[in-house]
């Protein structure tokens, strides 16, 4: 965090001209696994977020019949984050995007099981790795 004479805030990569700049920032939660076939989920990726990329990490296991994995992406792009991601307890997912995807409004991610099966219960810890613009300061 920097201090820019009237208020904090985060920390810009590289350098900063007249105000401008470019943030590395980060949105987290648990999200309870919902019954069913898939959901959106209440962690969005902001407006005007450039993202990098989703890492997740299953903190309770995942349970359903039939399960073999999950996938994580956004409602056009289901598994755009990752895909066969395991159900247990310490499972993890680096999904890194091949190149950064700009978003233009709010948008949940969204979390489907696989191997034809449907969510009973779980939680799953998510974190959204994006870059923020910041534009010229006035006056």
């Amino acid at each position: 965090m920097i201090f820019d004479g009237m208020s904090w805030r985060p920390a810009p990569i590289g350098p900063v001209v007249f105000g401008s700049g470019t943030i590395g920032a980060l949105a987290t939660a648990d999200e309870p696994i919902l019954p069913g076939f898939g959901f959106l989920t209440t962690l969005t990726i902001p407006d005007r977020a450039i993202v990098l990329g989703v890492t997740a990490r299953v903190m309770d296991d995942m349970s359903g019949p039939g399960l073999t994995g999950w996938r994580i992406g956004v409602d056009d792009a289901a598994d755009r984050y990752g895909n066969g991601i395991g159900l247990v307890t310490g499972s993890s997912l680096v999904g890194v995007t091949s190149a950064p995807v700009s978003y233009y409004a709010a948008t949940p991610l969204r979390i489907e099981p696989q191997g034809g099966g449907a969510f009973v219960g779980g939680t799953v810890r998510i974190s959204v790795h994006y870059l923020e613009l910041t534009p010229p300061s006035f006056p």
